[in-house]
């Protein structure tokens, strides 16, 4: 009998490892992250930090060198004046303009983006490049952590392009930290991420929170997301997720689509539009949605 069942158990973990694998749904959740407390924490590098004074955190009111954006156009003669000093560290405080909104907002968010993509270009072809330097965002209402917050596009999208660079340039680390939008700048320490890691990090309530992707249970939803033989503008239909979304669409709700994209029509959209299952064709126009004019 114990030949048996060993046997048994063997052909049951045979059968597990053989098994199809099991799809599972992630979702990405803001879960709290404790602080240990460093008990050798090594000396902070010397900082730059950009920002108007009253924004600026109490710990980067101590940097070596402190200008403010409006200085910061001279990206090159920042890195100048940087060079000498041996800075270690920047640390950014981006602006909230006040009251501003709509076309105003998006004016100047893409004019802070240009003069912030300006000042990492100029310390990535400079001798910053090769060296260990860490970059500090601190941002507000960056992202909505709790469901009645609104992202603040200005600070949302900094926080993706300090990112990126990151990812450029292997010897930077690059921390956000993101402080709810009428919230004072947190006391409480936050570690920072390792060479070439980027650490996204929010504090809300007297916790400092990190993103995981935790599995996600979802339940039927109450009504169809989709109207049979709707009507739904595609931006960027004719690429190929939207290829396969209104193939989705046209056989299982008979929808009528309107694809827009940036380049003409051609005999290669025409194709795609002719592969569709049967139903109503999708209509493809051309406009570049960043175009109000032309959409």
């Amino acid at each position: 009998s114990d030949a048996l069942a060993a046997a048994q158990d063997a052909q049951n973990d045979a059968d597990k490892a053989t098994a199809a694998p099991t799809a599972h749904l992630l979702a990405p959740t803001w879960c709290a992250l404790e602080v240990q407390p460093d008990a050798d924490p090594a000396p902070a590098p010397l900082s730059l930090a950009i920002g108007a004074a009253a924004d600026l955190p109490a710990a980067a009111k101590a940097a070596a060198l402190r200008i403010d954006w409006n200085d910061a156009d001279d990206a090159n003669g920042v890195v100048a004046r940087c060079l000498p000093l041996g800075i270690g560290r920047v640390v950014l405080v981006p602006p909230t303009p006040a009251g501003v909104e709509g076309e105003a907002l998006i004016g100047a968010t893409r004019a802070f983006l240009l003069r912030a993509f300006a000042l990492l270009r100029a310390f990535a072809t400079s001798p910053f490049a090769e060296r260990a330097l860490q970059w500090r965002l601190h941002t507000r209402g960056a992202w909505a952590v709790t469901p009645d917050e609104s992202p603040d596009p200005l600070h949302a999208a900094l926080s993706g392009l300090l990112a990126v660079a990151a990812r450029e340039n292997a010897g930077w680390r690059v921390a956000t930290l993101d402080a709810a939008a009428d919230a004072d700048w947190p006391d409480a320490p936050a570690p920072a991420g390792q060479g070439g890691e980027v650490q996204a990090l929010a504090h809300r309530e007297n916790a400092w929170l990190r993103r995981e992707l935790l599995p996600f249970e979802q339940g039927r939803p109450a009504e169809h997301a989709y109207r049979q033989n709707g009507v739904y503008v595609v931006v960027g239909g004719a690429g190929g997720i939207g290829e396969q979304w209104s193939r989705a669409l046209i056989a299982g709700y008979g929808a009528r689509l309107v694809w827009i994209g940036r380049r003409p029509a051609d005999a290669g959209i025409a194709a795609k539009i002719a592969a569709m299952p049967a139903g109503p064709a999708p209509v493809y126009l051309q406009a570049d949605v960043a175009d109000r004019d032309a959409l």
